[in-house]
């Protein structure tokens, strides 16, 4: 299960829009699953914290991070839960965004937010092969693309200065553009995406099993 609770939803403003589609597309027009797409805006309405229930889940399952690519807001808890039979030392060097800690397989989970907006790679210091990324962001109006390479969100009227931005770690450019009246928008590629690393143990001899 990607979240706990629901990753996209609407501020109470008295006006909205009709609902916007947006697809994204690789180079060969195949639609891109997992991409992270948002709206940001000169005059989006100046909102608090999200609220206390809206939790992002990333899990440790059979020694990979669960989902791969996720989504969250400034503040939005993410909560980190261990599913193996074995501990994780889970890790992030991003600067002001990092973070540390080891999650043996009997405990709940550990909670961690972030205070600002930014990129969030993360691994594991026993398992050199996991890896995700966390993309943080400072809007309401997000969501992530499924195996149709699609997302529909409604966004208020009126709103100034805004841009769909679409992003995924693997991505090698920036695709981004201005949102005027539309209700559709396609976003293509123009270069290759670059792998997705396998999350998998290419050792022959597995040196882990201590870290119980």
């Amino acid at each position: 299960m990607r979240n706990t609770a629901i990753s996209l939803y609407f501020l109470s403003i008295p006006c909205f829009s009709a609902p916007l589609e947006i697809s994204i597309l690789d180079i060969d027009g195949r639609p891109v699953e997992d991409v992270v797409v948002y709206v940001t805006a000169s005059n989006l309405p100046n909102e608090t914290d999200p609220p206390e229930d809206l939790v992002t889940e990333i899990s440790q399952e059979n020694r990979a991070f669960r989902p791969y690519v996720s989504v969250v807001r400034v503040n939005q808890p993410v909560l980190f839960t261990n599913k193996d039979d074995i501990s994780h030392h889970v890790y992030s060097i991003a600067g002001p965004l990092d973070f540390s800690f080891v999650i043996r397989s009997e405990e709940s989970g550990v909670s961690k937010s972030f205070p600002s907006e930014g990129i969030v790679g993360v691994g594991c210091n026993i398992h050199d092969w996991m890896s995700g990324y966390i993309k943080v962001v400072d809007t309401p109006y997000y969501s992530i693309t499924g195996t149709s390479g699609r997302v529909k969100m409604t966004l208020p009227d009126n709103i100034e200065n805004a841009e769909v931005i679409a992003w995924h770690p693997q991505m090698n450019e920036v695709l981004k553009t201005g949102l005027g009246e539309q209700t559709s928008i396609t976003l293509s590629l123009a270069k290759e995406m670059s792998p997705i690393p396998k999350q998998k143990n290419s050792q022959m001899i597995d040196f882990y099993g201590k870290y119980k």
